[in-house]
């Protein structure tokens, strides 16, 4: 259903004066309640009562198709104005990473070369890979001369760490930081997910110390 702006404006006439008529009506139904039942002497007909309750069950019921009519014409311009909805290119980076998956059927698996290929459907859904802990193992081989073995063993060295002898790897400060400073994440907020979601036990007080390595390095720039 369309309504033009003429006529959008004429029900929302309509439906001030609709509630106007029934607040009226509300007001006259309770003071003639009261008379029926109060302790007034003076006395109502039945029949006076039920043709007003009736007056406003009628009021109301046009009262309640002219709310529906005005939230329709409320709809329309909006969903006029909204156009045509942005597809899923438009809304994400150029450059995200795409993971393809082929479904084929069992039969064409079994014997491909029975089957000729003229064509594809393809599905696009964003997906997110929820926050993650793994263990990075580093191994360092270490070596000895075969044909003399009075000479040191060799090691390679080992790899710089952020924090010296921490667990904490650069990804895991990272994320600590965004979630404390950019995602408004407490500590002790993190602490809880951390354990809770995934079982890791880190304490506030660990990653307390390593913010604070953080901001006396950041202090020198």
């Amino acid at each position: 259903m369309v309504f033009s702006r003429e006529n959008f404006d004429q029900l929302l006439g309509e439906n001030a004066n609709l509630k106007s008529e029934v607040s009226l009506l509300q007001e006259k139904v309770q003071c003639l309640m009261k008379k029926l039942f109060g302790r007034s002497s003076e006395k109502l007909s039945p029949d006076q009562l039920m043709l007003e309750l009736e007056e406003l069950r009628e009021l109301q019921e046009a009262l309640e198709l002219a709310e529906t009519k005005a939230e329709l014409a409320e709809e329309e311009p909006a969903a006029s104005k909204r156009g045509k909805r942005k597809g899923l290119d438009a809304r994400v980076p150029k450059d995200l990473p795409t993971e393809t998956v082929i479904i084929d059927l069992d039969e064409v698996k079994a014997n491909p070369e029975l089957y000729k290929k003229i064509g594809e459907v393809r599905t696009v859904r964003l997906d997110v890979t929820p926050t993650r802990f793994f263990q990075t193992v580093t191994i360092r081989n270490k070596y000895k001369k075969r044909a003399d073995r009075s000479v040191a063993s060799l090691i390679a060295p080992a790899p710089k760490q952020l924090i010296e002898n921490s667990y904490a790897s650069v990804g895991l400060v990272l994320h600590i930081i965004l979630s404390k400073y950019c995602d408004h994440l407490p500590l002790y907020r993190q602490e809880q997910i951390f354990k809770q979601r995934f079982g890791v036990e880190i304490s506030r007080k660990t990653m307390g110390g390593w913010m604070y390595l953080v901001a006396q390095w950041l202090s020198l720039i």
